[in-house]
């Protein structure tokens, strides 16, 4: 099975540039101490990555029988959240007014639900053949 699709990696290359822009929205309106700006990033943030998600993530389902592609999109995008964050933190990039806790407390929480995404999909697994479902096989 083929786990980097086109659309997929479409939506990480989008997804990395939002998650960059989001970083640069939220510390330059901490740097201008506008304290209520970030929950407005924050949340038009999850909003478009939803959004995108889900145009690629139907995308991709149109053109493979793929049952795993919340995995994988929840993967790409916690992997994509994490690296750029941490690496924000890292390159010292973050605003004197930003901590750096709030964002392992969403990385490790969301950490806890990818892990039971992961169950998930192994359970649905062994119910496919191939990543189609064993009664849509024979239909």
């Amino acid at each position: 099975m083929k786990f980097v699709t086109h659309n997929l990696l479409c939506y990480t290359l989008v997804f990395i540039a939002l998650t960059v822009l989001m970083k640069v929205g939220i510390t330059a309106v901490l740097d201008a101490r506008l304290y209520n700006l970030p929950w407005f990033i924050g949340g038009a943030y999850g909003v478009i990555t939803f959004a995108i998600g889900w145009f690629f993530g139907k995308r991709d389902s149109r053109s493979l029988p793929l049952y795993d592609a919340g995995l994988r999109y929840n993967l790409a995008t916690f992997v994509v959240f994490a690296t750029v964050s941490e690496g924000w933190h890292a390159l010292g990039w973050m605003s004197e007014y930003d901590s750096v806790w709030p964002w392992r407390v969403v990385e490790i929480v969301w950490a806890v639900f990818l892990a039971a995404n992961f169950v998930t999909y192994l359970l649905v697994r062994k119910k496919t053949i191939r990543g189609i479902e064993k009664n849509d096989l024979f239909d």
